[in-house]
């Protein structure tokens, strides 16, 4: 296994005060996570590959596509609350890990309409991405240059990425301003 894998098991075992039994039975959950990570972003390169500028949009069912746009939205604005709140604020990496494993089983969910038409499925793959630069720099770099390399990206003039720099340069993901958070008061 390679330092990213190594790395990412030990955060992701067990929270940081607590004993570690190390065991390679732990291993395949994260392994198997960033196999879907891999194959996730060799998706969207090959399906951006095959797409037309002229044909954004032109999608057979535009409800269901408004439906995963919707879902994809919703999910990376909760995760991304999830993920910064358990790295800066309670600092428990391996819940953090979890909630990106979350965002993860949630862009895979999509349509693959969703994957070649739609600037929030990009948005919330670049976040997944950036979002685990920080515990997994090489892997993290190797995946943020394979969605570079798209064919196009419909973020690209909307200064959210700037393509040109590597992961590690990238702006930490926000909540967006419109999405509702729940109020919890005790």
């Amino acid at each position: 296994f390679g330092a990213d894998t190594t790395r990412l098991i030990i955060l992701a075992d067990v929270a940081p005060t607590s004993s570690r039994n190390w065991t390679e039975d732990t291993f395949p959950g994260i392994f198997n996570w960033q196999n879907r990570l891999w194959l996730t972003v060799s998706k969207f390169i090959d399906i951006r590959k095959n797409i037309d500028m002229s044909d954004i949009g032109n999608v057979k069912n535009k409800d269901k596509l408004k439906k995963d746009n919707d879902y994809l939205y919703d999910s990376r604005n909760f995760y991304v609350k999830g993920v910064t709140f358990n790295i800066v604020g309670s600092q428990q990496l391996s819940v953090a890990i979890s909630k990106m494993q979350g965002l993860t089983n949630s862009i895979r969910k999509v349509v693959l309409d969703c994957v070649g038409h739609s600037k929030e499925y990009e948005i919330a793959l670049a976040t997944q991405i950036i979002m685990l630069a920080p515990l997994a720099p090489q892997f993290a770099s190797e995946l943020w240059a394979g969605f570079c390399s798209a064919k196009y990206h419909l973020t690209g003039d909307d200064g959210i990425f700037d393509f040109s720099k590597d992961v590690l340069e990238q702006k930490w993901p926000e909540v967006d301003m419109e999405y509702e958070l729940n109020l919890t008061a005790s």
